[in-house]
């Protein structure tokens, strides 16, 4: 399962909504492409998991209550959580952010390519491309990733990343 979380503030508590993809969606050993968008201008919004190419259904295990955090000041973390006690057992690579609320089903699509990895090249229009990593840098040592957007995003790994030069295998 695919699960997403996100902070909210009631003015009393914190509540970390959550959502999961129903059943088992990714595939183990295999190279697996995972969209998600969310739009936290309300509580009544769901995030869209897209895996593989397919609009996956989701469950919402913790209902979002008040206002969303702003993230404005904090880091954006994928693979692990602020504490560093959910480490992802994986290889990540072509990580991008979009500005959009919401990337198309057909623009997922085309960058899943049908299981064989396709680049930010393959959605006919990027306007709303924040960053791409292509996350094949840094084999030298370096701890900055480069962005391909063309927006000049810098970025920095925190952790010692296994950098590998490893061609995923395609999900069937």
């Amino acid at each position: 399962k695919v699960k997403f979380n996100v902070d909210y503030n009631t003015g009393e508590e914190k509540i970390s909504a959550a959502w999961t993809t129903s059943g088992r969606n990714i595939i183990i050993n295999a190279w697996n492409h995972v969209v998600l968008t969310y739009s936290g201008t309300s509580t009544a919004n769901d995030p869209v998991m897209i895996i593989n190419g397919v609009n996956r259904s989701i469950t919402e295990n913790t209902e979002p209550e008040g206002d969303m955090y702003s993230d404005a000041s904090h880091n954006l973390l994928i693979g692990n959580n602020h504490n560093g006690s959910k480490t992802f057992d994986g290889h990540i690579q072509h990580l991008a952010l979009w500005k959009a609320t919401s990337l198309s089903l057909a623009n997922a699509q085309a960058i899943y390519n049908s299981g064989k990895p396709a680049g930010i090249e393959a959605v006919t229009s990027t306007s709303e491309l924040v960053f791409w990593l292509p996350m094949n840098h840094g084999a030298d040592g370096d701890d900055k990733l480069i962005d391909k957007s063309g927006n000049g995003v810098v970025t920095t790994v925190t952790t010692a990343p296994a950098w590998s030069s490893v061609t995923p295998t395609q999900a069937s």
